[in-house]
Protein backbone atom coordinates (compact mmCIF):
# COMPACT_ATOMS: atom_id res chain seq x y z
CA UNK A 1 0.00 0.00 0.00
CA UNK A 2 2.64 2.49 0.77
CA UNK A 3 4.71 1.42 -2.27
CA UNK A 4 1.22 2.40 -4.45
CA UNK A 5 0.70 5.56 -2.28
CA UNK A 6 4.58 6.60 -3.26
CA UNK A 7 3.62 5.65 -7.00
CA UNK A 8 0.54 7.62 -7.46
CA UNK A 9 2.34 10.75 -5.75
CA UNK A 10 4.86 10.64 -8.32
CA UNK A 11 3.11 10.34 -11.39
CA UNK A 12 0.52 13.32 -9.88
CA UNK A 13 3.95 15.23 -9.96
CA UNK A 14 4.79 14.31 -13.11
CA UNK A 15 1.86 15.10 -14.55
CA UNK A 16 1.30 18.29 -12.86
CA UNK A 17 4.46 19.10 -14.47
CA UNK A 18 3.13 18.22 -17.68
CA UNK A 19 0.57 20.68 -17.37
CA UNK A 20 3.30 23.45 -18.30
CA UNK A 21 3.77 23.70 -21.83
CA UNK A 22 7.17 26.03 -22.37
CA UNK A 23 8.40 24.01 -25.42
CA UNK A 24 5.76 23.69 -27.73
CA UNK A 25 5.89 24.03 -31.31
CA UNK A 26 6.32 27.72 -32.46
CA UNK A 27 8.14 29.34 -29.57
CA UNK A 28 11.69 30.65 -30.04
CA UNK A 29 14.63 29.85 -27.75
CA UNK A 30 17.11 32.68 -26.70
CA UNK A 31 20.00 31.77 -24.84
CA UNK A 32 23.38 31.61 -24.19
CA UNK A 33 25.68 30.31 -21.40
CA UNK A 34 29.28 32.29 -20.39
CA UNK A 35 32.54 31.03 -18.38
CA UNK A 36 35.69 32.65 -17.63
CA UNK A 37 38.90 30.33 -16.66
CA UNK A 38 41.78 32.16 -14.47
CA UNK A 39 44.80 29.59 -13.96
CA UNK A 40 48.08 29.58 -13.17
CA UNK A 41 50.40 27.03 -14.58
CA UNK A 42 53.62 26.14 -13.22
CA UNK A 43 55.69 23.54 -14.84
CA UNK A 44 59.51 22.16 -13.27
CA UNK A 45 62.07 21.32 -15.96
CA UNK A 46 64.63 20.31 -12.82
CA UNK A 47 65.14 21.21 -9.61
CA UNK A 48 66.72 24.53 -11.48
CA UNK A 49 64.60 25.72 -13.81
CA UNK A 50 60.75 26.24 -13.37
CA UNK A 51 58.35 28.07 -15.50
CA UNK A 52 55.06 29.77 -14.98
CA UNK A 53 52.52 30.69 -16.51
CA UNK A 54 49.53 33.06 -16.47
CA UNK A 55 46.44 31.77 -18.34
CA UNK A 56 43.10 33.59 -18.53
CA UNK A 57 40.44 31.96 -20.82
CA UNK A 58 36.89 33.78 -21.48
CA UNK A 59 34.04 32.04 -23.30
CA UNK A 60 30.33 33.09 -24.37
CA UNK A 61 27.59 31.22 -26.68
CA UNK A 62 24.81 33.16 -27.61
CA UNK A 63 22.31 30.63 -29.27
CA UNK A 64 18.68 30.62 -30.85
CA UNK A 65 16.25 28.64 -32.04
CA UNK A 66 13.07 27.53 -32.99
CA UNK A 67 10.76 24.78 -31.59
CA UNK A 68 9.33 23.22 -34.81
CA UNK A 69 7.59 20.48 -32.94
CA UNK A 70 6.42 20.54 -29.26
CA UNK A 71 10.08 19.90 -27.35
CA UNK A 72 12.15 19.81 -30.71
CA UNK A 73 14.57 22.87 -31.20
CA UNK A 74 16.58 23.44 -34.08
CA UNK A 75 18.90 26.58 -33.95
CA UNK A 76 22.42 27.74 -33.62
CA UNK A 77 24.89 28.67 -31.17
CA UNK A 78 27.80 31.08 -31.69
CA UNK A 79 30.55 29.78 -29.58
CA UNK A 80 33.03 32.68 -28.48
CA UNK A 81 36.48 32.45 -27.03
CA UNK A 82 39.47 34.27 -25.73
CA UNK A 83 42.00 33.09 -24.47
CA UNK A 84 45.70 34.41 -23.20
CA UNK A 85 48.85 32.27 -22.35
CA UNK A 86 51.55 33.88 -20.62
CA UNK A 87 54.63 33.53 -21.76
CA UNK A 88 53.88 30.43 -23.97
CA UNK A 89 57.76 28.44 -24.43
CA UNK A 90 59.25 30.75 -27.02
CA UNK A 91 60.45 33.97 -26.13
CA UNK A 92 58.23 36.36 -23.59
CA UNK A 93 54.87 37.80 -24.07
CA UNK A 94 51.35 36.54 -24.40
CA UNK A 95 49.77 34.02 -26.55
CA UNK A 96 46.87 35.56 -27.55
CA UNK A 97 44.16 33.86 -29.37
CA UNK A 98 40.23 34.14 -30.68
CA UNK A 99 37.77 31.66 -31.75
CA UNK A 100 34.44 31.77 -32.87
CA UNK A 101 31.95 29.15 -34.61
CA UNK A 102 28.79 28.84 -36.26
CA UNK A 103 27.23 25.78 -34.48
CA UNK A 104 23.89 24.02 -35.51
CA UNK A 105 21.99 22.39 -32.77
CA UNK A 106 18.98 20.13 -31.67
CA UNK A 107 17.39 19.83 -28.36
CA UNK A 108 14.72 17.02 -27.39
CA UNK A 109 13.25 18.16 -24.30
CA UNK A 110 11.37 15.06 -22.32
CA UNK A 111 9.20 16.37 -20.34
CA UNK A 112 7.23 20.05 -20.03
CA UNK A 113 7.48 21.57 -16.18
CA UNK A 114 9.30 23.21 -13.55
CA UNK A 115 12.47 21.05 -14.63
CA UNK A 116 12.52 19.83 -18.03
CA UNK A 117 15.53 17.23 -19.27
CA UNK A 118 16.54 17.01 -22.16
CA UNK A 119 19.21 15.76 -25.16
CA UNK A 120 21.14 17.60 -27.16
CA UNK A 121 23.51 17.62 -30.30
CA UNK A 122 25.88 19.84 -31.23
CA UNK A 123 28.40 20.29 -34.69
CA UNK A 124 30.45 23.01 -35.59
CA UNK A 125 33.03 25.01 -37.90
CA UNK A 126 34.88 27.77 -37.30
CA UNK A 127 38.46 29.80 -36.72
CA UNK A 128 40.58 30.66 -34.50
CA UNK A 129 43.51 33.50 -34.74
CA UNK A 130 46.54 33.20 -32.42
CA UNK A 131 49.19 36.03 -32.26
CA UNK A 132 51.73 36.02 -30.07
CA UNK A 133 55.82 35.21 -30.45
CA UNK A 134 54.33 33.80 -33.74
CA UNK A 135 51.00 33.78 -35.99
CA UNK A 136 48.96 31.34 -36.62
CA UNK A 137 45.24 30.91 -38.56
CA UNK A 138 43.66 27.73 -37.74
CA UNK A 139 39.89 25.77 -39.07
CA UNK A 140 37.88 24.77 -36.34
CA UNK A 141 35.37 21.57 -36.03
CA UNK A 142 33.65 20.89 -33.18
CA UNK A 143 31.12 18.81 -31.73
CA UNK A 144 28.87 17.81 -28.58
CA UNK A 145 26.56 15.33 -27.79
CA UNK A 146 24.92 15.35 -23.95
CA UNK A 147 22.25 16.07 -22.03
CA UNK A 148 20.79 18.06 -19.06
CA UNK A 149 18.14 19.87 -17.73
CA UNK A 150 16.35 23.60 -18.30
CA UNK A 151 15.19 24.47 -14.17
CA UNK A 152 12.34 26.81 -15.19
CA UNK A 153 12.59 29.98 -12.46
CA UNK A 154 9.19 31.44 -14.76
CA UNK A 155 7.01 30.48 -17.20
CA UNK A 156 9.52 31.52 -20.00
CA UNK A 157 13.11 31.74 -18.39
CA UNK A 158 14.93 29.20 -17.46
CA UNK A 159 18.79 27.93 -15.98
CA UNK A 160 20.24 25.35 -18.02
CA UNK A 161 22.57 22.61 -17.08
CA UNK A 162 24.11 20.30 -19.70
CA UNK A 163 26.71 17.47 -18.91
CA UNK A 164 28.42 15.61 -22.31
CA UNK A 165 31.15 14.78 -24.53
CA UNK A 166 32.93 17.39 -26.27
CA UNK A 167 35.66 17.03 -29.13
CA UNK A 168 37.33 20.48 -30.36
CA UNK A 169 39.87 20.03 -33.41
CA UNK A 170 41.96 22.75 -34.69
CA UNK A 171 43.79 22.38 -37.98
CA UNK A 172 46.48 25.20 -38.60
CA UNK A 173 45.68 26.90 -42.06
CA UNK A 174 49.58 26.09 -43.24
CA UNK A 175 51.45 22.81 -42.15
CA UNK A 176 53.75 24.80 -39.76
CA UNK A 177 52.31 24.19 -36.62
CA UNK A 178 50.49 21.17 -34.63
CA UNK A 179 47.14 20.29 -35.47
CA UNK A 180 45.43 20.38 -31.83
CA UNK A 181 42.65 17.60 -31.04
CA UNK A 182 40.84 18.02 -27.36
CA UNK A 183 37.89 15.66 -26.09
CA UNK A 184 36.42 15.06 -22.79
CA UNK A 185 33.38 15.65 -20.33
CA UNK A 186 31.99 18.97 -21.16
CA UNK A 187 29.59 21.03 -18.70
CA UNK A 188 28.43 24.16 -18.96
CA UNK A 189 25.46 26.44 -17.12
CA UNK A 190 23.34 29.07 -19.26
CA UNK A 191 20.04 31.25 -19.22
CA UNK A 192 17.21 30.52 -21.84
CA UNK A 193 13.78 33.02 -22.19
CA UNK A 194 11.44 31.31 -24.35
CA UNK A 195 9.13 33.65 -26.17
Amino acid sequence: MKLLKITLTGLLIIFMFNAIAQTEQGKWLIGGDARLDLSLTTTSYSEYFNDSKENLNVNFSPKVGYFVLDNLVLGVEVPLAYETIGNPGYGSGKLKTFSMAGAPFARVYFLSGKVNPFAALQVGYGFSKSKGAYESNSKLLLYQVGGGFSAFITDNIAFDVELGYASFKSSPDNNNYVETKVSGLSASLGIAVLL
